[in-house]
């Protein structure tokens, strides 16, 4: 559903289309669904661009969410409500006012929020892509990145 070799063949210096190759091949679960969206909202137009969008996946998050109603749930669990509380509670209203003070994108089962300030481009004073950047935001899943990942239901994805 979601290929990403396309990034790899942006026009662009060649080293900045080996970064972004080797990198897609280092892409964690967690970082897959977050491309997906940081792709859907601004598709970059050239390598550079593909590494800008690389290098600020860590300033995104995921949440285990794929509708207003696992939204509106994840916001309670956030601040502990306890399980009696959710019969009374309309979970898709709640998700909405999440959404709302949190504007993302729903990618296959997960919620990908905006960050609330976009990340500068990260290059060296030559102009190339980084060396190495280990990117881990809030949880790392090693598991590698396949297309499939993002069309089914997850359990295994935990965002604590």
């Amino acid at each position: 559903m979601y290929d990403f070799k396309d990034l790899s063949t942006l026009p662009g210096p060649a080293q900045y289309q080996a970064y972004v190759k080797e990198r897609l091949e280092t892409l964690s679960v967690r970082e897959g669904y977050i491309l997906v969206a940081v792709l859907q909202r601004a598709p970059p137009r050239d390598a550079e661009e593909a590494v800008d969008c690389l290098n600020s996946l860590e300033d995104y998050d995921a949440f285990l969410a794929g509708s207003y109603e696992e939204l509106g749930r994840f916001s309670l669990q956030r601040i502990k409500v306890p399980e009696d509380v959710l019969p009374y509670v309309d979970l898709d209203e709640l998700g909405r006012q999440y959404e709302d003070k949190h504007p993302g994108l729903f990618i296959g089962h997960c919620y990908v929020p905006c960050p609330k300030q976009p990340s500068p481009p990260i290059r060296q004073e030559n102009g190339a892509p980084p060396q190495s950047r280990k990117v881990c935001g809030s949880v790392c899943l090693t598991t590698r990145w396949t297309p499939t990942m993002a069309s089914g239901r997850s359990t295994w994805f935990s965002m604590n």
